[in-house]
């Protein structure tokens, strides 16, 4: 005999048809292996056996199944009814169930579990002459809510921001390449409002209502804006975006940002509360009224914000004359108007498509909300009110 050592060999087929035609063999011939019957069989043919000990035990083992299977279809979204009645007003939170067509020969099975789960049998839920390998059941809510209603879409965002936003690298990381689209379609708002805020932002600041403060360099700038009774409320800080060396006018794009991270922050409020979108409403409520605002300046002295007053530099003081405040405010437009052409034109000479400018792609915002400012004062005849009627 050959005694030497020999070196030991394998032959490993590398045809994928090899290893689907043995698979098959294996698995899926019902006429050969256990396996294979076991997956050819249906539901009809499971439940009925000669062996009535063994038929009720299959029953008992299929309903106690099939209850479980509603109770996992229900929606994975955990919607917070405290947060709701604040958001939709009046309303519950209620699903719909839907199923693939069920087995008529089992129905005196189903139907008492679908009445034990309160699963309506109207719709969604029908039998047909059907022998199913199995049965799907899935669930949806019957009303459009807003994100910021459950709990599985807010507690993640929130979790996930409170445990990078305490260091300018942590939250420049976390939010590095998360945004796919424009600015103005990354902002959770339809563009009317978008357009408001801008305006209110631009006013706020002329009327000596809005106030960016750095309590902490980690932490970036603080932005407040004052309420009608001259309170100041913050917006989301540290800002979404905002990194360190950015510009004083980049502020408006990240309070902007900030606002997906003001609904997440009203998705966990406890108790449940809006108030974290309070800064938005008012920029909002300041844009949308800028006519008004303006002209109670412009011809009264009155304020937008109870006790607090503009920069007399920027909007004149509540003694001077009614021209003098409306020249201020004019002024002012103008020079903000400079600023911004200035930024924009040195944008567009030397653009970086890696590295967008922020406040460059709110440029039509901006130059709209400017537009309305100039507009609104112009129209102001600068005649003081002494009657209240105006």
């Amino acid at each position: 005999a050959n005694t030497s050592a020999q070196r030991a060999g394998a032959s490993i087929p590398t045809r994928a048809e090899v290893y689907v035609d043995r698979a098959r063999v294996t698995v899926v011939d019902d006429d050969v292996t256990i396996l294979g019957r076991f997956l050819k069989q249906d539901l009809e043919t499971y439940l009925n056996t000669p062996d009535i000990a063994e038929q009720s035990a299959r029953e008992a083992t299929f309903t106690a199944a099939l209850g479980a299977a509603l109770r996992a279809s229900g929606p994975m979204a955990d919607i917070r009814p405290d947060l709701l009645g604040i958001v939709h007003p009046g309303q519950t939170v209620t699903s719909y169930t839907s199923a693939s067509t069920l087995p008529r020969s089992l129905q005196h099975l189903i139907e008492p579990v679908l009445d034990s789960n309160q699963i309506e049998r109207q719709g969604g839920i029908k039998f047909g002459d059907v022998k199913p390998q199995q049965l799907d059941f899935f669930q949806v809510t019957r009303k459009a809510y807003h994100p910021m209603v459950f709990r599985t879409l807010m507690q993640p965002i929130s979790s996930s921001w409170g445990e990078n936003n305490r260091e300018l690298g942590l939250r420049s990381s976390w939010w590095e390449m998360r945004r796919g689209r424009p600015l103005t379609e990354a902002i959770p708002a339809t563009d009317d409002v978008i357009q408001q805020m801008i305006t209110g932002w631009f006013v706020a600041g002329m009327m000596g209502i809005r106030r960016t403060s750095n309590p902490t360099v980690s932490g970036g700038p603080l932005v407040e804006v004052g309420d009608v009774r001259g309170q100041w409320i913050e917006f989301p800080h540290p800002l979404l975006g905002f990194r360190r060396g950015d510009a004083e006018h980049e502020i408006l794009p990240a309070v902007l940002k900030s606002l997906g991270i003001a609904i997440a922050q009203v998705g966990v409020s406890s108790p449940a509360s809006l108030d974290a979108l309070l800064p938005y409403w008012r920029l909002r409520d300041l844009g949308e009224g800028v006519q008004e605002v303006l002209s109670q300046w412009v011809r009264n002295g009155a304020t937008p914000s109870q006790g607090l007053t503009p920069n007399a530099a920027t909007a004149g003081t509540a003694t001077d004359p009614a021209e003098v405040r409306r020249d201020a405010l004019l002024k002012s437009v103008a020079s903000a108007r400079a600023t911004v052409e200035k930024v924009f034109a040195g944008v567009e000479a030397n653009p970086n498509e890696l590295n967008t400018h922020r406040l460059w792609e709110l440029r039509a915002q901006v130059v709209a909300a400017l537009q309305l400012i100039h507009e609104a004062v112009s129209r102001t005849d600068a005649i003081e009110d002494t009657t209240g009627i105006l």
